[in-house]
């Protein structure tokens, strides 16, 4: 019989799909997350994860399958070893391993060309053309770049609080909040932490959701940053899809992912609003699925099936059977 296998692998954890070709799910597996392989010991939690999710969704078969007819592998590290670290486990026929923002895309387009966004504690843009062809804008990192994304959301709330501080601008909650966040007296405290670099980039970027927080509720200085984030980002994806060339009009879409897009929030919203204005008859999406099904329909597609309704259907019914293993720890 044949199967398809998904990884998704994140920093956080990694986690794998086996499938059969009627997109029905008849595996899950699960690992630790997948560090950068410059070092040893990243190497060998890479290779354990990816160990671990792999095996651990083959033995939900049985027998257990001795060869996949395809595999796509989602990771942001470790790349470079992903294919040799699966070929080691089981035979693969097609097997493609490449940074996870092609299925964050995926598990809202089926698949299919359009645009993605990915905003969390970084930014980036991708866009898949209708021949195939691939661009990448963004992504540049927290000194070059990543406007509109977790870390410059934490920095400008920092900004505003210092301007608070100095008078130049008046005080409002979102002041008392970074205090509070960073557990400091004002912000002459704050800054002896940063320039000693005892704030980590992921402790700036977790300020993020309070900004979000507080302009939902109408504070004002939160309100600007979020304003401003909306179309830093709004002018990434308009750059990104200027850039393909997508002929279908239902292949207009704009894939929402990342921390920053959840439903409902006030940079979602705003965003929304800016991309209607300048895309006229795009579609702004909130992937149904995480973004493993993303790797699973690019793994489907690899083994050239077709992601249609009856898929669809199929691999939703079974999602709905593997929610626990699915769900995120």
């Amino acid at each position: 019989m044949s199967f398809v296998l998904a990884v998704d692998a994140g920093q956080t954890g990694t986690i794998a799909l086996l499938a059969r070709p009627s997109g029905e799910i008849v595996g899950v597996g699960r690992g630790a997350g997948c560090e950068r392989i410059e070092t040893e010991a990243g190497l060998r939690q890479t290779t354990a994860a990816l160990t671990a999710a792999v095996t651990g969704a083959l033995a939900s078969v049985e027998p257990r399958p001795a060869k996949l007819v395809s595999a796509y592998l989602a990771l942001t590290a470790g790349i470079e070893i992903a294919d040799r670290v699966v070929r080691d486990l089981v035979a693969v026929e097609a097997l493609t391993a490449e940074h996870d923002v092609y299925a964050a895309l995926a598990s809202g387009s089926r698949g299919r060309p359009g645009v993605g966004l990915i905003a969390g504690t970084g930014a980036v843009a991708v866009a898949v053309s209708s021949d195939g062809t691939r661009e990448v804008r963004g992504g540049w990192g927290h000194l070059l770049g990543d406007e509109g994304s977790g870390y410059w959301l934490g920095m400008r709330a920092l900004h505003a609080a210092a301007a608070v501080e100095d008078g130049r601008v008046e005080r409002s909650a979102l002041y008392d909040a970074v205090l509070d966040y960073f557990n400091a007296p004002d912000l002459r405290a704050i800054s002896r932490r940063v320039y000693a670099n005892q704030i980590d980039r992921p402790e700036r970027a977790g300020f993020a959701p309070i900004v979000l927080r507080l302009a939902a509720e109408g504070d004002p200085l939160a309100s600007t940053i979020v304003d401003d984030a909306s179309a830093e980002l709004a002018r990434l994806v308009l750059a990104t899809a200027r850039s393909a060339r997508i002929d279908d009009p239902a292949d207009h879409v704009v894939v929402t992912a990342g921390g920053l897009m959840r439903a409902g929030n006030p940079l979602l919203s705003r965003l929304e609003l800016l991309l209607s204005k300048a895309l006229p008859g795009w579609r702004v999406v909130v992937p149904p699925h995480p973004p493993v099904v993303g790797a699973l329909y690019l793994a489907l597609r690899q083994a050239s099936v077709e992601v249609d309704d009856l898929v669809e259907t199929n691999l939703a019914t079974t999602m709905a059977r593997h929610e626990a293993s699915l769900r995120k720890r």
